[in-house]
């Protein structure tokens, strides 16, 4: 048996380049970071960000078909350093150069493995916390050492049919799931775009069908908000609104292998839980942690903590879960229904609001008071249960694909390791 590291042709540093174009730095690029991963991984690229980089590191680091990027820096205490991504050609026909950022780095596989399934048997490695193994830290960072890690992993020698069989199988699934989430990425767009246009432009319609504002619809000052805003609509805090607000459990009990999911921040996916990243509490902590409050269907879960803002809806097969300090519950009044709730927190104008009160420590932050104090425009009742009525279809054929999606994710999570070690074999 050999280790990874016989089967890398070649380490391709990253350059996480300059913001701005210069003579120096000239040739615009789209630049991995690990935060780009997991959407690289599901055909999403439009969040990537631009770069400029020099003509000879363009030379050096410009990413081929086939390469694997590593995240080597960042992780935290539940989730280790070295995910992963392969570039793809839909990737390189859409945004033509990529490289990744100095926090990752990429390798090119020898031509005798299949670069899919080293792919996958380094997700499988990662999925089983193996990468914690191989972390070393600088100024509280977690850095993996790449290099020890792939001579010290083993790697089964098997035939480069067997290794593209294998592949296939986990592709598959891999491209339903990457197709799911493209279509939910694109519901949510479209359901974000008409909420700007009714509750952040105002062209709701009037009593005559027509867009308010636009149509001429009265508009008066508010001192609050520093804008007009349609009259007959109200200005509150967030706090005031709501049933319920309440952050998470700050003393998390010791984990168990199996029990109640405590749900993270890392756990957020699109519209669903990753349960298959859970970590788990007893049933009789969980009492106590939610003795009086627990959380329940429509219930809103906002990150405070590191990426601000990141929204999850709970649903029926979510439910019991344990809120974790690193997350807030919200609860709005039934009157408001499902819908307008949640893509009032998914809005862009909402997380402005929020990020504008945000806190500077080892990492950015929200307190429970900054998110109650956030100042929301209230339309009347009728409006709010027209857009409900508008996107009700939508909203639940998200929720439905985000439901087949969370179960492909755990089938591919669950046959991933099965594959990799022969317990499952393909003819």
């Amino acid at each position: 048996m050999s280790t990874l590291i016989e089967a890398v042709e070649e380490f391709i540093s990253g350059d996480w380049g300059a913001e701005n174009y210069s003579p120096d730095s000239s040739n615009d690029v789209v630049c991995i970071r690990g935060a780009d991963i997991e959407d690289v991984q599901g055909g999403i690229y439009h969040a990537i960000p631009v770069r400029y980089i020099s003509s000879s590191s363009l030379t050096n680091k410009r990413l081929k078909v086939g390469d694997i990027v590593i995240e080597k820096s960042g992780g935290s205490p539940t989730q280790s350093t070295g995910r992963t991504c392969y570039i793809s050609e839909n990737l390189l026909k859409e945004k033509k150069d990529v490289v990744c950022s100095n926090f990752c780095a990429a390798f090119r596989i020898k031509e005798t493995w299949d670069y899919k399934y080293i792919y996958y048997y380094i997700q499988n490695i990662y999925n089983q916390g193996n990468f914690f193994n191989f972390e070393g830290k600088t100024s509280g960072i977690r850095n993996l050492l790449l290099d020890t890690a792939f001579k010290s992993i083993p790697l089964p020698s098997i035939g480069k049919k067997d290794q593209t069989n294998l592949s296939r199988v986990l592709e598959c699934l891999d491209q339903k799931i990457a197709l799911n989430t493209r279509m939910n990425a694109e519901l949510e767009a479209m359901a974000k775009q008409l909420y700007d246009y009714w509750f952040v432009q105002f062209d709701f319609p009037d009593e005559n069908g027509k867009p308010y504002k636009s149509s001429g619809g009265k508009m008066v000052w508010n001192e609050k908000l520093k804008r007009e805003i349609p009259e007959g609509w109200e200005v509150n805090l967030l706090g005031d609104i709501l049933d319920l607000l309440r952050d998470g459990t700050h003393n998390p009990p010791k984990r168990v292998e199996r029990g109640i999911p405590l749900l993270t921040g890392t756990m957020f996916g699109q519209f669903f839980i990753k349960h298959s990243e859970a970590t788990y509490i007893t049933e009789d902590d969980y009492n106590v942690i939610h003795k009086q409050y627990k959380p329940q269907v429509g219930d809103i879960i906002l990150t405070k903590i590191g990426t601000i803002g990141n929204v999850n809806y709970l649903k029926k097969n979510d439910i019991p879960i344990a809120i974790h300090c690193n997350s807030a519950l919200l609860r709005f009044p039934k009157t408001y229904g499902m819908v307008y709730p949640l893509f009032l927190c998914k809005s862009d104008y909402f997380k402005v609001r929020l990020k504008a009160l945000k806190g500077q420590s080892v990492q950015e932050f929200v307190s429970l008071e900054k998110i109650y104090s956030v100042l929301i425009e209230i339309p009347p009742i009728q409006v709010i249960t027209a857009f409900n009525d508008k996107l009700n279809s939508v909203f639940q054929e998200i929720i439905s694909i985000s439901e087949e999606l969370e179960y492909l994710t755990h089938l591919r999570d669950s046959l991933l390791p099965m594959l990799m070690n022969g317990q499952v074999t393909i003819e």
